[in-house]
């Protein structure tokens, strides 16, 4: 508005206010370093008492923590920390951890680490930007701190709710089959979007019932049809918080057994006006059609000539090779197809026929052919031949190929070829689970191996996987063809548990085998496992403690082969003494593939140890255990010293 008056209206606009995130507190099991400092009591359930007064005083100085379990993944938004009265500085350094291994041992990810002393008695407030969610947080106090923390929160945020579907998928286009009808449509490509629903009726525009949900690819095979009737099909998309959109457009379709296979050119029709006289794929193509054997008189009609229908038909001369095309069909078990066909003298008045062959895979093959008929003398009006075979076992899962050729004198004329199939009954058998399944535990990865199944339509094996057992698989490979897999996807220190199935030509899916379970470790982690019953490097299973005080420490004991609760100074490299030359013998644990070794060589025991010059080589496996010889010639040293270097992660 000015001195002249008031404007016209602006154009609309308009917005939608949204709440601001809400912060939520975690809750959980506390989890962390056990005990106090001279058990006093001041454990870590008093870094989660909601008393700023109280606080963790650990048995020792260094490695502590404190944290919780949350019993699911979370993402953490924001920490609250508050220090241990008079002792602020002890938290300088301090780490929050978020991991989803309960040890910590793998997959820990930092969320902040504190910079400064904050205030005592007050919370402290630390937003947190990482995106990952996790199951068990937190906070890791720097060495010397005794784990001194008065107070600790971990809050997440609670999301507003969209209300908002994904779009209808759009696309969706039904094939019949036998015994079935295949959907397909367009990705939809929402950030949040779940999964496909498909709904069906018999009805057109009414009645649909949900068949199937929770479909995360856009294609689907409907197996539970009857032949001739017609379906109607929807599809819906649904969104990670369950919104589900509308409807797409509806399509039907009516599954049958017979099928009419989509020649090309069935006619013989041809893209140039004029005879061709050099066979159907020669100078002058003919679309659709291919020679083969060799080709003198054989090929498409001049427009003088009068086809059976269209503009043209095709000739073929006595003694030619003939005509053939490949239908792109996978011919199945119980298919019986049927060849039709019009045929006549061309113009000559000797006798002549047309045999009509099917084959699978390669044409004019004796060791290919399904079956073949040869018509009757023909004579100068169009006459309908009709030709019907079975598919043989040799046959099936090839691709199905269609011929033609004259096998008297003269010629004869042919025109309007059709290919029907009818298919037999689809196999709705699956094969039976598999069986004998077992999981080993490897480095960061799990091999897998079960008995063969012995159906003779076997297509491929199916592995799922989970990280909680009897539930929660989810597909982790498809199309195996052998019985064994190797899932190098593992985080050591986690718990897998694996399913397998088996599928058949048909897409018949078994049921599950029996669940096997494995836990990956690294090889020093299972080593521990093994001897201490834990995974961790601390206490006695730590690399650098000798439990059995043989003065061999855990991490020597490891690397050759040794029992570390048991005094065994024997597996420590030595002199052999059965060689002339100075030689040493030491092991090799084969199952410490972390480790690697070399033998070096000193002349005083004072200066630096130097690659030792000789040679070396296997001379026994025993078990896990590698007995190896290193040689180093002698050329009048005063003295020469050797040992064995073991070297690691």
């Amino acid at each position: 508005m000015n001195d002249g008056g008031e404007s016209a209206d602006s154009s609309e606009a308009s917005a939608t206010p949204t709440a601001a995130p809400v912060p939520v507190k975690l809750t959980g099991a506390t989890i962390g370093t056990p005990g106090s400092y001279n058990n006093e009591g001041n454990t870590i359930a008093k870094v989660f008492d909601g008393n700023l007064g109280t606080y963790f005083d650990a048995p020792g100085p260094d490695g502590n923590w404190a944290g919780l379990d949350l019993g699911s993944e979370q993402r953490i938004t924001l920490v609250t920390y508050c220090p241990r009265p008079g002792w602020a500085s002890r938290m300088v350094g301090g780490i929050f951890q978020g991991s989803n291994t309960a040890n910590f041992s793998s997959g820990v990810v930092t969320l902040f680490t504190i910079g400064s002393a904050p205030p005592e008695g007050a919370l402290t407030e630390q937003a947190i930007s990482d995106p990952g969610s996790y199951r068990y947080v937190r906070y890791l106090s720097p060495d010397g701190s005794y784990g001194n923390v008065a107070e600790l929160e971990f809050y997440t945020v609670e999301e507003t709710t969209d209300t908002t579907p994904p779009a209808l998928p759009s696309g969706l286009v039904a094939a019949a089959g036998n015994g079935s009808v295949a959907l397909d449509w367009a990705d939809n490509t929402e950030a949040d979007f779940a999964s496909y629903s498909i709904y069906r009726s018999t009805t057109g525009g009414s009645g649909h019932a949900l068949i199937a949900a929770g479909l995360t690819s856009s294609n689907y095979h409907d197996d539970t049809v009857i032949n001739g009737t017609t379906y109607f099909y929807v599809v819906t998309a649904t969104d990670a918080l369950s919104n589900e959109s509308a409807f797409s457009l509806e399509v039907s379709s009516t599954p049958s057994s017979l099928l009419t296979l989509s020649l090309v050119n069935p006619g013989f029709e041809q893209p140039a006006a004029g005879k061709i006289t050099d066979g159907f794929d020669g100078v002058t193509d003919v679309p659709g059609w291919n020679d083969y054997g060799a080709m003198a008189d054989s090929g498409i009609e001049a427009t003088s000539f009068t086809p059976h229908s269209g503009a043209y038909a095709a000739y073929l001369m006595a003694g030619d090779g003939g005509a053939y095309q490949m239908t792109g069909y996978t011919i199945q078990d119980g298919d019986v197809m049927t060849v039709g066909y019009w045929a006549r003298i061309d113009w000559a008045d000797s006798p002549c026929n047309i045999t009509a062959g099917l084959f699978w895979d390669a044409p004019n093959s004796g060791a290919n052919v399904i079956g073949s008929h040869t018509s009757p003398n023909l004579s100068g009006t169009w006459t309908y031949f009709e030709y019907s075979v079975t598919a043989t076992a040799a046959s099936v899962g090839h691709e199905l190929g269609i011929e033609f050729m004259n096998s008297q004198t003269d010629w004869a004329a042919l025109d309007d070829v059709t290919l029907t199939v009818t298919q037999g009954e689809p196999d709705t058998t699956p094969p039976t689970a598999p069986t004998g399944l077992v999981a080993t535990a490897g480095d960061s990865s799990v091999d897998l191996d079960w008995a063969d199944n012995g159906e003779t339509d076997l297509a491929s094996y199916l592995v799922y996987r989970s990280t909680t057992s009897g539930s929660g698989y989810e597909l982790l490979v498809s199309d195996l063809v052998a019985s064994a897999y190797t899932d190098n996807t593992t985080d050591n220190g986690t718990s897998y548990f694996y399913v397998v199935t088996a599928s058949d030509d048909s897409s018949n899916e078994s049921g599950t085998s029996d669940e096997a379970s494995a836990t990956p470790l690294s090889p020093a982690e299972s080593w521990r496992f093994t001897h201490f019953g834990t995974t961790e490097n601390s206490g006695q299973a730590a690399d650098d403690f000798d439990a059995d005080k043989d003065g061999i420490s855990n991490l020597l004991e490891r690397a050759f082969g040794g029992d570390p609760n048991e005094s065994d100074p024997e597996i420590l490299p030595k002199l052999d003494p059965e060689m002339p030359l100075l030689s040493i013998l030491y092991r090799v644990n084969l199952d410490a593939t972390d480790f690697a070794f070399d033998v070096q060589e000193n002349t005083d025991l004072q200066g630096a140890w130097d690659a030792a010059s000789g040679s070396g080589g296997i001379v026994e496996t025993i078990g896990n255990i590698r007995i190896m010889r290193f040689t180093r010639p002698v050329a009048g040293e005063a003295a020469l010293f050797l040992r064995v270097r073991v070297s690691g992660p």
